[in-house]
């Protein structure tokens, strides 16, 4: 099924008359292209049967209003489960992250720290302002 039908047909010339506030007539000429576009999902939506339709309608809003909370339940109840991991997975890095940063000395820190507040964004990575440091 197409959803749109298309009919072809003659261009018009529609001529409106309007008064200005001033009180005088202003005709303008609107040309109207003489196709026309229906849109045929809407007359195919219904059953033809009004008590039909009722139970459809019923049973689609008890879906809708079952459905989405049951969904946000779901969400929330399994939260703890796919959040958890994440949540450990950040800690396991930033652990990682301390005991390597404690291996690199002090003054290279201090240095780093430094160059990075002199120059905010710059356009070289952190490995290559260690390795120039190092250097």
């Amino acid at each position: 099924m197409t959803r749109y039908h298309h009919t072809a047909g003659p261009n018009t010339d529609i001529y409106t008359t309007k008064i200005n506030r001033d009180g005088d007539f202003v005709t303008t000429k609107e040309t109207r292209l003489g196709g026309s576009v229906e849109d045929r999902w809407g007359s195919h939506a219904s059953s033809g049967s009004s008590l039909l339709d009722g139970i459809s309608n019923f049973y689609s809003k008890l879906i809708v209003y079952t459905l989405i909370p049951c969904m946000y339940l779901m969400a929330g109840g399994t939260f703890i489960f796919w959040v958890l991991p994440y949540i450990v997975f950040m800690l396991v890095r930033d652990a990682n992250a301390k005991a390597h940063n404690s291996k690199v000395p002090i003054e290279l820190q201090r240095a780093y720290r430094r160059c990075s507040k002199l120059y905010d964004e710059a356009p070289i990575s952190h490995s290559d302002k260690a390795g120039y440091l190092i250097s």
